[in-house]
């Protein structure tokens, strides 16, 4: 991920004293900041650990940047933090964190709520820490030990109060995550180095280990640190109960709430169904993340739910699936429907680039011509036809097909067969497109573009060069399914493809050309391209 830079500024980091390493088992709270220390105070206390912190504003262009308020450790962003002692964390293997945190709207890029790590030069030599707003409106955990790891999701934090944020660092699995809540929202890239790789040297709070990063402009509302790895239904009792409470169970179950996000369902749609148990000791607790609950489906043939309590789509109908937790049961019923895709844009070619269905009429652009009942683009610069994308609105759709039937030429890496969505600075936003040839070697190239939340790119070896081919492109975000075939064969798919179509800007619909200004254009001929509304 590139980094956002700032004009240098030299805050001066200075550790305070050094906590000795620590040793404990799986899960043990090991350091708790809950900042209910007197107001005003330029200290505040670890309930648990006795690493107690303090407030750094010697370089902030506010002299009361950060502070206590008597409940939170408030930071305004001129350059203020905390610290906490070297060697917080010494001697870890595991390591988990988690806060609860408000995070302004106008946070700038590149803050941080916690660094533990050490300097060098002004930057990161190495340690963990959490952007609550990275580039792009992402949040990123990023940790170095020789090599470097991240894990991100989109959107960002800013503007958010309240949020309760568990991160997870998990060398001894290979594995480095992050909760919102209750889910794990972030996904991984790169092998996680060993934490002994790790210096703590600082422990900051609202600080980055860069010196041209800013400071938080927010406020924690509790903060703590964990070693070993916080199981998913630990994190979702401390997410019932909030901060400044401490929970070691619910108590007795008191009332259950089932309830489908998603219904009716469509044939083969899987739907994450919502169970909230009130306890006696705590209410509104997640009990798909807390676990004990079973699940059943009173009609197999029409629906599934399995132990997770996701339903599974399988046939039209009508079925109960029921909730059972402790003495309580509750019961869904959902209906299961069958919807044929619509055909809703056709284009023959058989004088122009007029679509017979709906009138979103094409435009023959540059040397792009029709002859013989078959567009043809020879792959010249500027010759393709532009789709009117606003009045095919890819967005509206809850699923889409893309067909065509075409012929090849020997098309330059990264010619688009065709492409919907937005252009910005000479590259591509949000578009969805499909890649003949994406590669050198005849790599081929289908997917929702990555840069929004869940979008994914399907792709494999041999392009479609020098071929005459029936093309068949089905995204179908309520099944989590995107898939291609070729000549009615299926080539390739993918079942994880949950991003909703609305994702996609309506703004250009192309044939032929590619949304990056540096990419060529496309050599084919093709007899027709349709759109269905449908998978």
């Amino acid at each position: 991920m590139n980094r956002y830079s700032l004009p240098r500024r030299t805050l001066g980091l200075v550790a305070l004293a050094g906590f000795g390493a620590w040793s404990a088992t799986a899960q043990t709270l090991t350091h708790r900041y809950n900042f209910n220390d007197t107001a005003g105070s330029s200290t505040f206390a670890d309930s648990v650990g006795a690493a107690n912190g303090s407030l750094n504003n010697d370089t902030a262009a506010n002299p009361t940047s950060a502070s206590l308020d008597g409940a939170e450790l408030q930071m305004d962003g001129t350059g203020g933090y905390a610290t906490l002692p070297t060697g917080l964390v010494n001697g870890y293997t595991q390591l988990t964190v988690e806060f609860w945190a408000d995070v302004n709207s106008s946070v700038p890029l590149w803050t941080r709520i916690f660094s533990f790590g050490d300097q060098s030069g002004g930057n990161k030599s190495s340690g963990v820490d959490f952007c609550p707003y990275a580039g792009g409106d992402f949040q990123n955990l990023d940790y170095v030990a020789g090599s470097g790891v991240y894990a991100n999701s989109t959107p960002g934090l800013a503007g958010r109060t309240n949020v309760h944020v568990t991160v997870v660092v998990d060398p001894v699995n290979n594995r480095m995550y992050y909760y919102n809540g209750t889910k794990i929202v972030s996904t991984q890239n790169g092998t996680i180095p060993a934490l002994s790789g790790m210096t703590d040297t600082f422990n900051l709070l609202g600080r980055s280990l860069y010196d041209v990063d800013p400071t938080l402009n927010g406020a924690l509302n509790e903060f703590r640190v964990y070693q070993g790895v916080v199981s998913g239904s630990t994190v979702a009792l401390n997410d019932a109960s909030g901060p400044g409470v401490i929970l070691a169970n619910p108590g007795s179950i008191v009332a259950l709430h089932f309830s489908a996000p998603a219904n009716p369902l469509l044939v083969n749609q899987s739907s994450q169904q919502s169970l909230i148990g009130d306890f006696s000791s705590v209410t509104n607790l997640d009990l798909i993340a807390y676990g004990g609950a079973t699940f059943s489906s009173l009609n197999t043939g029409v629906a599934t739910i399995n132990t997770n309590g996701v339903v599974k789509a399988v046939a039209p109908g009508t079925v109960n699936v029921i909730a059972t937790y402790g003495s309580l049961s509750a019961t869904n019923t959902l209906t299961v429907v069958a919807v044929p895709p619509k055909l809703a844009h056709r284009y023959s070619f058989s004088s122009d680039a007029s679509d017979s269905v709906a009138g979103a009429n094409g435009t023959l652009m540059g040397s792009a011509t029709v002859s013989g009942g078959q567009l043809v683009l020879d792959g010249n610069s500027g010759s393709y036809v532009d789709l009117p994308g606003s009045a095919i609105n890819i967005a509206t759709n809850n699923a889409v097909t893309f067909e065509a039937w075409a012929t090849f030429g020997n098309p330059a890496t990264w010619a688009y067969l065709f492409g919907f969505g937005n252009t910005n600075n000479g590259g591509g936003v949000g578009q969805i497109a499909a890649v003949p040839c994406a590669e050198g070697g005849g790599f081929r190239h289908w997917g929702i573009t990555e840069n929004f939340g869940g979008g994914r790119t399907p792709a494999w070896s041999h392009g479609w060069n020098n071929l005459s081919a029936h093309i068949t492109c089905v995204v179908d975000p309520p099944t989590s399914t995107i898939s291609i075939y070729r000549d009615g064969v299926l080539e390739i798919a993918e079942y994880d493809a949950s991003a909703a179509l609305s994702n996609v800007p309506t703004n250009y619909g192309f044939i032929g050309r590619s949304f990056y200004n540096a990419d060529p254009y496309l050599p084919a001929s093709i007899d027709e391209f349709r759109l269905y509304s449908g998978a």
